[in-house]
């Protein structure tokens, strides 16, 4: 990501809490599992925004599901960007409906933003 918007795109981003990856692998996880998203910050610092793990390091189902919906293997911060950002359809960011009895909505929410690509 560059230039001026998405340049500030990826300082919002990367300023949202995170943990390192060597802090999910003493925790007993891994950074590299399938369905996360991953990353860089500044001087090529492996980061997992934090709103992917329910406790500790173990990710929300529905995280896995949704970002294998947005693909987030190959865009990373797009997917990052949807979670993080207020959605119309929601009435919220994605990311405040993880828990609660709302967050099946997102995987459906996620489904029909890439079918209607």
């Amino acid at each position: 990501m560059v230039g001026p918007v998405l340049g500030a795109v990826r300082e919002r981003l990367l300023a949202a809490p995170a943990v390192d990856g060597d802090t999910v692998l003493r925790a007993g996880g891994d950074p590299y599992a399938p369905g996360l998203v991953r990353l860089r910050g500044e001087g090529g610092v492996l980061r997992l925004p934090a709103f992917q793990f329910s406790e500790g390091t173990l990710p929300w189902l529905t995280v896995l599901e949704v970002n294998e919906v947005l693909r987030a293997d190959t865009d990373p911060w797009g997917a990052a960007d949807w979670w993080l950002s207020e959605n119309a359809w929601l009435g919220t960011e994605p990311v405040r409906l993880l828990g609660t009895p709302d967050d099946r909505r997102l995987a459906a929410t996620a489904r029909h933003l890439v079918e209607g690509e």
